[in-house]
């Protein structure tokens, strides 16, 4: 991700990594460029998955992200903590 990033497109290696591990993502950045996520592996290729679009699509899902996180429970540790401050 930080390849694509700093390179400004996503393409190559990096959209396929990305289409494997993340395909939450790969599904928002299809929403926000209006395309079907067949189509992106195209675009990818073509260079057309910008740096721009791949930020606008993380934070499109930041509500969903922070929404999902806060299900997840709390380790001890964390627990403990908030029992000493």
């Amino acid at each position: 991700m930080s390849q694509a990033l700093a390179s400004g497109r996503l393409q190559g290696d990096e959209y396929r990594s990305l289409a494997e591990n993340m395909p939450a993502l790969t599904r928002e950045i299809a929403r926000t460029m209006g395309v079907t996520t067949g189509e992106l592996k195209s675009l990818a290729s073509e260079g057309l998955i910008t740096t721009d679009v791949v930020l606008k699509a993380l934070r499109n899902m930041t509500d969903q992200v922070n929404k999902d996180f806060s299900t997840i429970p709390r380790t001890v540790e964390q627990i403990n903590a908030g029992i000493s401050n």
